[in-house]
């Protein structure tokens, strides 16, 4: 008598089943990583784009910050008018004044026969009451800006430089793409004759839509090109606007307040100093 084989096999139909379903399942796991994957990359390159255009805002930022303009200390001069006798204004006094500001007042009469000698011209605009020249302020397009800076940085010991400079910011297209350059001078700052096309320019961010310069007018409160600045002599606060395109050609927008380090001695506008990177429809609508 035979005894029965207990230990039965799946059948081929069952395999089949068993088959199609890990295929599935594997399937959709794939599908996953997959897409996992393709995020992180889209993301970590997404971040490289918004770490190249925050690297050049704050390039930006700390160098109109530094912006140098002696007014912000001491008052402009001003020629006295012809038939003023300033030996009887020496030795007059004002009681309304203390003895500091007494002291300062008979100072700048000594001084300004001298101060009166000043001639402005297209680099140096104005002198103030502590004989400093006041550096021109220039922004003959939207996109760019010429300025002096207290910022600069020898590179070289020993080197004969100080520590101003001119710098200029302003926008190149090349090749149909444009990008936020950088130039600086640090040697014989005190010509009149600026010229950039000898200067080497360092590019600061590529894939620039556009860049804008607004100045902030203490009068109207609000922000005006420069063109519609009254005074020129004296920045308030500079608004930096600056629009990106990304790799799906779409506009990511960045806006900075700028105010120069001589907070104390300005009114900075009221408004927010940074805005968050905000992406635009490109057809503008």
């Amino acid at each position: 008598m035979k005894k029965k084989n207990s230990q039965a096999g799946f059948t081929l139909l069952e395999v089949l089943i068993a088959f199609t379903l890990l295929s599935l399942l594997m399937i959709s796991i794939y599908g996953i990583v997959d897409r996992s994957l393709n995020t992180k990359d889209k993301i970590l390159k997404e971040d490289r784009e918004f770490l190249r255009m925050e690297n050049a805002m704050n390039r930006l930022v700390q160098d109109l910050s530094s912006l140098y303009n002696p007014l912000y200390v001491f008052q402009e001069h001003t020629k006295k008018k012809e038939g003023d006798n300033v030996f009887d204004d020496f030795f007059s006094t004002d009681s309304s004044t203390n003895s500091s500001e007494e002291e300062q007042r008979k100072k700048n009469l000594i001084l300004d026969p001298l101060l009166d000698r000043f001639v402005p011209n297209k680099r140096f605009v104005a002198i103030n009451k502590n004989a400093q020249i006041v550096p021109a302020l220039e922004s003959n397009t939207p996109d760019s800006l010429v300025f002096m800076s207290f910022s600069y940085k020898r590179k070289v010991a020993q080197e004969k430089a100080s520590q101003f400079c001119w710098i200029r910011f302003f926008v190149q297209e090349k090749e149909g793409t444009k990008s936020l350059m950088k130039q600086m001078i640090a040697d014989n700052i005190y010509i009149q004759d600026l010229n950039w096309d000898d200067i080497k320019a360092h590019r600061l961010l590529k894939g620039v839509d556009s860049l804008e310069f607004l100045f902030w007018d203490k009068k109207r409160e609000k922000f005006v090109a420069f063109s519609e600045l009254e005074d020129k002599k004296i920045i308030h606060a500079i608004q930096v606007s600056l629009v990106v395109l990304d790799e799906y050609n779409q506009k990511v927008a960045h806006k900075r307040i700028v105010t120069p380090l001589w907070e104390k001695y300005i009114e900075p506008p009221k408004s927010s100093s940074t805005t968050p990177p905000q992406k635009t429809n490109p057809t503008g609508n």
